[in-house]
C-alpha cells in the first residue's frame, strides 16, 4: 500500500503533465499507475476507467478519486483529487493575476487552436497505442486518422466525436456476442 505522500507526488505529476483530459492522457496514466508503481493491473485500471466515466463530472478527477480510495480509502481519494487539481488551479490563478484581461481574451482563440491540435495528436497517439494491442489493429485506424485530421482542421470536437460514433457504427464490424472467443 503506497504512502499518502507517494500518491500525492504521483498524482501531482499526472495533474501537471497530462493535457486533454483522461483519454488523451491514458497512456501516461497507465505508465505511471501500472508500469512505474504497479498499484493496479491493466485490467483493474480499465475497470476503474469504465466506472469513472459513469460518474458525473470530469472523468480524470473521478479516476483519481477512485484510485486513491482503492489504495488508501477516503484520505487517499482526497489526496489524489487535490493533487490532480492543484497544478491547473495554480496555473489559472497565476495567469489571471499576471496577464491583463485584454491579453487573455485576445490569446484564447490562438491558445485554444494550439491546444486543440495538441489534443488531436495525443488522441491519435492513444488510438495508435491502443490499436497495436488489439487482435485486429488496423480496423479503426483510418477512422482515428480522419478524426485527428478533422480536429486539426478546426472541426468542433463534439462534431468529430458524434461523427466518429456514427461512422464507426456503420463502418466497423460489430462482434457477435454468440461467437466463440479466440484464445489470446
Amino acid at each position: 500500500m503506497p504512502a499518502l505522500s507517494e500518491l500525492a507526488i504521483a498524482f501531482l505529476v499526472l495533474g501537471a503533465t497530462s493535457f486533454g483530459g483522461l483519454w488523451a492522457a491514458m497512456v501516461r496514466i497507465e505508465r505511471v499507475l501500472v508500469d512505474q508503481h504497479s498499484w493496479v493491473t491493466r485490467a483493474e485500471l480499465s475497470q476503474l476507467v469504465t466506472l469513472a466515466t459513469l460518474v458525473p463530472g470530469p472523468t480524470f478527477v473521478a479516476l483519481g478519486g477512485m484510485m486513491g480510495y482503492r489504495l488508501r480509502g477516503l484520505r487517499g481519494a482526497a489526496v489524489c483529487i487535490a493533487a490532480l487539481l492543484l497544478p491547473s488551479s495554480v496555473a489559472i490563478v497565476v495567469l489571471m493575476w499576471v496577464l491583463p484581461a485584454t491579453w487573455i481574451a485576445a490569446g484564447l482563440g490562438m491558445v485554444g487552436r494550439a491546444v486543440g491540435i495538441a489534443v488531436a495528436g495525443l488522441l491519435l497517439g492513444t488510438a495508435l497505442n491502443t490499436a497495436t494491442r488489439t487482435p485486429q489493429p488496423a480496423r479503426g485506424m483510418p477512422l482515428a486518422v480522419v478524426a485527428a485530421a478533422l480536429m486539426i482542421l478546426g472541426v468542433p470536437t463534439l462534431v468529430v466525436i458524434i461523427g466518429g460514433l456514427i461512422a464507426g457504427r456503420f463502418l466497423l464490424p460489430v462482434p457477435d456476442p454468440q461467437a466463440p472467443k479466440e484464445a489470446p
